[in-house]
């Protein structure tokens, strides 16, 4: 229904000026106002940690028994520890609000009499809004025009019934448009819309954790209430042995620090959200960490053909006649009725660009929304001189349903289709009639277009299958055009794991199980199909992605483990329904992102076993010498020092760094514990031979080379860990660490602060130069049987090793 004509709508829109001075007037267009920078309740939160708070307490003990020096230090030794959670804290809480700062949506509004597209902040009242379907209303307005609009508004009501909406009816932000089209005039914005005063109720909650970080959170408060508890039986025997409760307080507070792992929950946020940061420099869009733990796990991408393997950019090449007597004037005036009068769709686009504007003009009668199943879609025209056209396109077999054929005829048809399609070519039928509307269409021709094949998507689906990504193809497309497209980038696939949208529909259900599981490419798929594909693909265990740009893609997006929204033009369902937004349909862009969701999965993993062997030395060397009553090896300051020394290895050396081999992980993040754990018993039983070793020249003497072991078996933690392809990050941290321990162990002034009996350079780097050999040696070793395993590996002791 129409009330409102297309030169009015023009003169109804704002000018650039008086639009301009509406935005200064009433603000962007935001629902919910931009949040602070950082809360105060996590700086308090990082501020206050457990290890934060056993320093405050251990700077008063020490305050309290006059050893000055020792509490200045632990207070000196609280704003490292303290600034860095912070501004790892920070750093992660930016990356996640650059994200969200770059998902806008766009709408179409006419401006200076012209449609133009902007910004949905930059929206005001006023505007002429074009309302499309699968878009979310960015405002609340009032209808001038509707087509068949259907509106789903259980965002406000509750109500999921659609709500018909004719002109003069009013619309609200937040409801999404289930089908139709229409225009409006918008009337409030931002937080003054009814959606608006909802959404700013709820303003101030915040984005919940993780699975995994919910477990790792409980994780270290389960081994802080332990460490305590422990602490606890250690201090009270060390009283009953010795009478000296500030030594036994020291002690057992030391014990406590030396238990508590709060690294990982800070590395794992930081990890997820710099890496989701990274993905968004290359166009990739993430909305909750969730997604970027998911998918370093992902086995099966399930995508569409147009605008992801090819550009998306269609060009009409050809209007084929069915039969040769139909005018070529009167088929390119029929395939422009059969689009919209004001196109969006790229295939209506493509003909507008490539047929004449109509001559004498026609008005729009009627137009019947498209039909799923048959996948097609018409319009009515009147002509000046009252004649009623009735003109249809859409997918071939469907068009052909609606038109007088003949079996024969209709295979005629369905033959030339197969050939058209085989020369990868995209294919609409047309057909049309005259008058009567109890009479069927006349079956015209074929409209061909031409999408080229992207020159980045060749190389993506090598990576994709050298890391050992399954590809399914789903496409509204002919399988024909489907098949050529893959064959031109190098692909051949097996024509019995190629299905059809009607062959899926008359199997059995296990047949169709199978076929889902097995297939390749699935053509002429409807939505139910493809939900029905993500779910059973879920039930079988495979970690699955789905990509989708339109409103039938929505609930195949929500049900996969992960549902990206590819390109600009995507719908704001799809996108909402999604987990990530891919800015571009770029196929390259999608891999690029699965990969490097591996990366980070295999980063965390090696700095979650860098961190147990790192916390196991620690935790032995605090306990051990206490119950064997042979002093103390480390003070509170030790600990510190050693945390001072953790957070900046795990949040540079491991965080982005390239890994050469990434395939399927098929093991979480705690899958080497078995290893870290004997890494750790293993530089806990050195540390241990080395402090009785030299425990006869004085405790002072064995602490220093104890620390010397630790920083040294830190040392190889870090190559063994980076190996292969150790990069510039895990150089200069293994410098710094040999610096750090320089300072530290040979400066006497220095060395004599934190208690420990200064070393000679040369013993200290010594120990470094024997941990550097081990480390090289060690993996030197790995790698050359790994190679010796390799299939055809053959040594010659004259020439060497060729693989």
């Amino acid at each position: 229904m129409n009330s409102t004509n297309e030169s009015e709508l023009q003169k109804l829109g704002l000018s650039s000026a008086d639009a301009a001075q509406r935005l200064r007037e009433t603000g962007p267009n935001l629902v919910v106002p931009r949040a602070s920078p950082v809360r105060l309740d996590e700086v308090r939160r990082v501020l206050f940690n457990p290890m934060g708070s056993m320093l405050l307490v251990l700077a008063g003990v020490y305050f309290t028994v006059g050893s000055v020096r020792d509490g200045v230090a632990m207070l000196v030794a609280w704003v490292p520890i303290t600034v860095v959670g912070v501004l790892l804290s920070v750093r992660a809480d930016r990356a996640l609000r650059a994200l969200r700062g770059e998902v806008k949506s766009q709408v179409r509004v006419f401006r200076d009499g012209k449609l133009k597209t902007l910004h949905a902040t930059d929206l005001v009242p006023g505007d002429v809004l074009a309302i499309e379907s699968g878009q979310t209303l960015p405002a609340d307005g009032e209808l001038l025009r509707s087509r068949h609009l259907q509106v789903n508004e259980a965002a406000l009501t509750g109500e999921s019934l659609p709500v018909e909406k004719l002109p003069q009816d009013p619309f609200f932000c937040g409801t999404e448009v289930l089908s139709g089209s229409g225009y409006g005039q918008v009337q409030v914005t931002g937080g003054r819309t009814r959606f608006g005063k909802i959404a700013s109720l709820v303003s101030e909650s915040t984005e919940g954790q993780t699975p995994l970080q919910r477990d790792l959170g409980h994780l270290v408060k389960r081994l802080f209430w332990i460490a305590i508890l422990l602490a606890c039986v250690l201090g009270v025997g060390e009283w009953f042995r010795h009478r000296d409760a500030v030594s036994a307080l020291i002690s057992s507070l030391t014990f406590a620090m030396s238990g508590v792992p709060e690294e990982f929950p800070i590395v794992f946020t930081l990890y997820l959200s710099l890496g989701a940061l990274r993905l968004a420099r290359h166009g990739v869009l993430v909305k909750s960490l969730p997604s970027v733990e998911a998918l370093g796990r992902v086995e099966v991408v399930c995508t569409d053909k147009t605008g992801t393997l090819t550009e998306g950019k269609f060009r009409l090449v050809s209007i084929q006649a069915w039969k040769n007597e139909v005018d070529p004037k009167r088929l390119a005036r029929l395939s422009r009725m059969a689009c919209e009068e004001h196109p969006v769709d790229l295939m209506d686009l493509a003909i507008h660009e490539g047929t004449p504007v109509l001559d004498p003009p026609a008005t729009v009668v009627s137009e019947d929304p498209f039909d799923p199943v048959r996948k097609v879609v018409s319009r009515m025209w009147s002509l000046p001189d009252g004649t009623r056209v009735r003109a249809m396109k859409g997918a071939v077999e469907g068009v052909i349903r609606c038109c007088a054929l003949s079996e024969v005829e209709q295979i005629a048809v369905l033959t030339e289709l197969d050939r058209l399609a085989g020369s990868g070519k995209r294919v609409l039928g047309l057909a049309a009639k005259t008058g009567d509307e109890q009479e069927p269409l006349e079956f015209l021709g074929f409209l061909v277009f031409e999408d080229p094949v992207r020159e980045s998507a060749k190389e993506a689906l090598r990576r994709c299958r050298d890391a050992g990504i399954r590809l399914k193809i789903l496409t509204g497309d002919h399988a024909g055009t489907t098949l050529s497209v893959l064959q031109s980038l190098g692909i051949t696939a097996d024509r019995g794991r190629v299905h059809t949208g009607d062959a899926l529909r008359n199997m059995d259900p296990v047949a169709r199980k199978n076929a889902f599981l097995e297939g390749e490419v699935f053509a002429r798929v409807d939505p139910e199909q493809k939900f029905e594909l993500i779910k059973i693909l879920k039930d079988a265990g495979i970690v699955v992605a789905m990509t989708g740009d339109g409103i039938n893609d929505a609930p195949a997006l929500k049900l996969a483990d992960i549902g990206i929204s590819m390109g600009e033009h995507a719908t704001d369902v799809a996108r909402s329904s999604a987990r990530m937004i891919l800015m571009k349909n770029d196929f390259a862009g999608l891999i690029e992102a699965v990969l490097e969701g591996r990366r980070i999965f295999v980063n965390l993993g090696t700095s979650f076993s860098f961190l147990i062997a790192f916390h196991i030395p620690i935790f032995l060397l605090s306990l051990i010498p206490v119950l064997l009553d042979a002093g103390r090896i480390f003070f509170p300051i030790h600990i510190l020092l050693l945390e001072v020394l953790v957070h900046p290895v795990v949040s540079l050396t491991f965080e982005n760094r390239p890994v050469r081999e990434i395939g399927i992980p098929t093991r979480g993040f705690f899958s080497n514990t078995a290893t870290a754990v004997a890494q750790g018993a293993v530089l806990s039983g050195v540390c241990l031979v080395l402090y009785f070793v030299f425990l006869g020249s004085g405790e002072s003497v064995a602490r220093s080379m104890v620390f010397l072991g630790i920083l040294a078996g830190n040392l190889v933690l870090i190559l063994i860990s980076t190996w292969p392809g150790w990069n510039t990050k895990a150089w200069v941290t293994s410098l710094a660490i040999i610096v750090f321990g320089l300072v530290l162990l040979g400066v006497e002034r220095v060395s004599r602060a934190c208690h420990f009996e200064p070393l000679s350079w040369v013993r200290i780097l010594t120990g470094y130069g024997l941990a550097i050999f081990v480390a090289l040696s060690g993996e030197g070793v790995k790698k050359l049987r790994k190679i010796q395993n390799r299939p055809g590996f053959v040594v010659d002791n004259t020439k060497g090793t060729n693989p």
